[in-house]
């Protein structure tokens, strides 16, 4: 019996064909014919690139309601009443607050996202009513997309659906990186830092700014930043007549990060038109 093992025919034998190959396949439908002479006839194309330019007029206006929302109700006057005293007493202890952080984080995301428990107002297709409220170019793109009930005309509204899922994390109260409540508490700890860096330092650099509530907003926010440049600004040019060895008691503050949505973004949404969406 011959047990001496096949010789393989290619130093690379050893390596190929030893796993199923998989491979996608992409195919595209053109229309032909009847149909396409139907399409044409009836316009569906120009449709639904009207439909498409439409929507990407929308969802700006729709971004300036939720941001319009959030202004209206995290203004420092309505949220004066949140403590942060707790969770800053947490941050203090260092290592040893740790098991309690995310237990004051949850604490302070429940209390913020109670200040904007009406967002389901502007989170659904009601939205559309919003943004037909502020002017006649608004209300016109807004018609697009509410029909015609009188007219039997369908409208569109399952098409903000995608769009306005993703803005519903904008009010949610887990952590998700994305929304408000865990913006305003990630911000804090900057806002701590600078507290106790401007408490224990010698220099004699002034630093003056209110309650932490003061810069929920967007326009808050950049106030603050911009005393926090003018500091950092007086502390460097202190901080470059000393000696290197005391560079260190020259340290300088933290900016804030933006709020959520306070900027125009641009949206990599996927657009498709659909039956169901012309139900």
């Amino acid at each position: 019996m011959n047990n001496k093992q096949k010789s393989p025919v290619s130093i690379y034998d050893e390596f190929t064909h030893k796993y199923k190959l998989s491979k996608t396949l992409r195919f595209e439908l053109k229309p032909e014919g009847e149909t396409l002479k139907w399409l044409q006839e009836h316009g569906v194309v120009e449709k639904d690139k009207n439909i498409e330019q439409a929507y990407q007029n929308l969802k700006p206006l729709v971004d300036d309601e939720h941001r319009i929302f959030i202004k209206e109700f995290l203004s420092s006057e309505k949220v004066s009443d949140i403590d942060f005293s707790a969770y800053d007493l947490t941050l203090s202890k260092g290592k040893d607050g740790l098991k309690d952080v995310e237990k004051e984080k949850k604490k302070l995301y429940s209390a913020i996202l109670k200040k904007l428990d009406k967002h389901k107002d502007i989170c659904g297709k009601e939205v559309l009513d919003f943004v037909a409220s502020r002017g006649a170019e608004q209300k016109q793109i807004a018609d697009v997309f509410r029909g015609d009930k009188e007219n039997k005309l369908p409208g569109f509204t399952t098409y903000l659906t995608k769009f306005q899922e993703t803005r519903k994390n904008l009010y949610k109260s887990d952590g998700t990186a994305t929304a408000v409540p865990t913006r305003i508490v990630d911000n804090y700890t900057f806002y701590k830092i600078n507290k106790d860096t401007v408490k224990n330092a010698k220099h004699g650099v002034q630093f003056k700014v209110g309650p932490y509530t003061d810069y929920f907003l967007q326009d808050k926010i950049d106030k603050y930043n911009d005393a926090v440049g003018e500091f950092n600004k007086e502390v460097k040019g202190l901080r470059d007549s000393v000696k290197k060895e005391n560079k260190n008691d020259y340290k300088l503050l933290k900016t804030l990060h933006n709020q959520i949505l306070s900027e125009k973004e641009v949206e990599q949404d996927d657009f498709e038109v659909t039956d169901e969406n012309l139900k």
